[in-house]
């Protein structure tokens, strides 16, 4: 039996994604909202048919950006937040350690966990 996916409240608020494996970052200061789409494998898109392009998506979401995935850490770095705030509590101490080294954070009192949901990782970064 499949288990029903059912996307986390205030990530279906703020991007209007209904879909697993999406993750979204805003930028506080900047005002800008960067989405990251899960890319689909071959094997998937034989089952479910070709995924819409990143700037179709960017269109149906009203992003800023969009960015596949892959590329969270290397966005994560490139921003360089003093702050990170997550809606959900995913992240285990091991990847609390790396985002805390990617931008010299120390914990605790620089990462806030707002919830104990765990469905996605959704980042709100504040840039310094």
């Amino acid at each position: 039996m499949d288990v029903l996916f059912r996307q986390e409240s205030n990530f279906f608020y703020l991007t209007g994604v209904d879909q697993p494996g999406y993750h979204l970052i805003i930028d506080i200061n900047k005002e800008k909202s960067i989405l990251f789409a899960p890319k689909m494998h071959s094997d998937e898109i034989m089952w479910v048919g070709e995924p819409d392009s990143l700037a179709e998506q960017q269109k149906i979401y009203d992003v800023d950006e969009i960015k596949y995935s892959d590329e969270i850490d290397n966005t994560i770095t490139q921003l360089s937040p003093s702050t990170i705030h997550t809606i959900n509590e995913v992240f285990d101490n091991q990847t609390i350690k790396k985002y805390e080294s990617m931008i010299n954070l120390r914990m605790p009192e620089k990462v806030s966990l707002l919830t104990d949901s765990l469905n996605l990782i959704e980042l709100w970064t504040s840039v310094a």
